[in-house]
């Protein structure tokens, strides 16, 4: 399955965590390309990324919202899971159990408690 990333960039170590889970599974992984900290981008560069991010999301079957454990959701986060939305994408939000990341098992995805929760837009 291909599987889009989004969250915000502040959360590079939960990135990593889903990213290698997610592969090591078996899936196709659409990621960030640079994380807030430490790389500096350019307002055109970050336009570029952001467009490129959106393409990611549309060539994904499905899309895993990063968050951490309060939720945060910022502003490109946000516009994302609009995008997400238009095109009609599964969105599964990773949540956090007492050993850390709670990733889903898509092999029921639509039929299961990951569904995608319309609060959270």
């Amino acid at each position: 399955m291909k599987v889009c990333l989004i969250g915000s960039t502040r959360f590079r170590e939960e990135f990593v965590e889903v990213n290698q889970e997610l592969t090591r599974r078996g899936h196709l992984v659409y990621s960030v390309a640079f994380y807030k900290e430490p790389t500096k981008v350019d307002e055109h560069t970050k336009e570029v990324l952001d467009l490129v991010h959106l393409r990611k999301i549309a060539e994904s079957d499905v899309v895993v919202l990063i968050t951490d454990k309060e939720g945060y959701i910022g502003d490109s986060t946000r516009r994302e899971l609009i995008w997400a939305c238009l095109e009609k994408k599964e969105i599964v939000p990773v949540r956090y159990g007492p050993e850390g990341l709670d990733l889903p098992d898509f092999s029921s995805l639509g039929h299961d408690s990951w569904a995608f929760n319309a609060e959270l837009v």
